[in-house]
């Protein structure tokens, strides 16, 4: 995304992918998956936060559009904590699927026309 930040971020998402993963076919224990997920919750929500004032930095024209992905992305999460917090397999296993298709589908399809946005308007053009 030509943001260091945002670019390290990305990482530790695939990362969070990769543990929840994990701990879906170890079948972890609540001790572990609440604060996995409270601590998922946080940098879903800094990162978003992160991602929007970048956004904003480059007058990204889409800005609103991708604040309302985000928004109903962390009311998804935060529904399923809700709703499965009683069967942990689903509710670890939900989360598992939303947590890839955030880092799969939506920083391939959404993130990348932020990315290519910037390279259009301000990549070798020195003004941000």
């Amino acid at each position: 995304m030509h943001s260091e930040l945002l670019d390290t971020q990305h990482k530790e998402l695939y990362e969070f992918v990769k543990e929840i993963t994990h701990m879906n076919l170890s079948f972890a224990h609540s001790k572990k998956l609440k604060p996995f997920l409270r601590e998922l919750l946080l940098f879903m929500n800094r990162h978003f936060s992160d991602e929007e004032e970048f956004m904003s930095q480059i007058n990204y024209p889409n800005l609103s559009e991708h604040k309302k992905i985000h928004r109903q992305i962390i009311l998804e999460i935060e529904e399923i904590i809700i709703k499965e917090s009683k069967t942990l397999n689903t509710m670890s296993k939900k989360m598992e699927d939303v947590v890839k298709n955030l880092v799969f589908k939506h920083t391939a399809n959404e993130d990348s026309k932020i990315a290519k946005f910037y390279e259009d308007n301000f990549l070798n053009k020195n003004e941000i």
